[in-house]
């Protein structure tokens, strides 16, 4: 009876193991989904420099872009704001459409892959 006992406890020590391991592998695994996608932010960055070494903003101040519902709401650069499509007859794309669409893509992204992918 106590070597049931004994066993028993230990079998239940083991099943809370496991289940803390489950745990960190999820956590662990949204983890690396996050820092894939702001490794993929900072490439798009890094892609248009001609966009991001003109922005005017006072030395140190953040470039904030807020999303709401997969959509650019607010902005440090009211430009971002206005519609990205850049595909009338033959213009190229300005800096600010490439970044605006880049940026678009990149929450649509996000939120597919993480669970309440809303960036803040």
């Amino acid at each position: 009876m106590v070597a049931l006992v004994v066993i028993s406890v230990g079998l239940l020590g083991i099943a809370k193991m496991q289940a803390l391991a489950l745990a960190s592998t999820g956590t662990a695994k949204m983890r690396s989904l996050a820092a894939l996608e702001a490794a993929s932010l900072a490439s798009m960055v890094r892609a248009d420099r001609a966009y991001w070494s003109a922005i005017t903003n006072a030395p140190g101040a953040p470039f904030v872009v807020t999303f709401q519902n997969g959509a650019i709401t607010a902005s440090t650069d009211a430009a971002l704001l206005i519609n990205s499509a850049c595909n009338s007859a033959g213009a190229p794309c300005t800096s600010t459409q490439i970044v605006a669409h880049d940026l678009q893509d990149w929450v649509t992204s996000l939120a597919a892959q993480l669970p309440n992918g809303q960036p803040r």
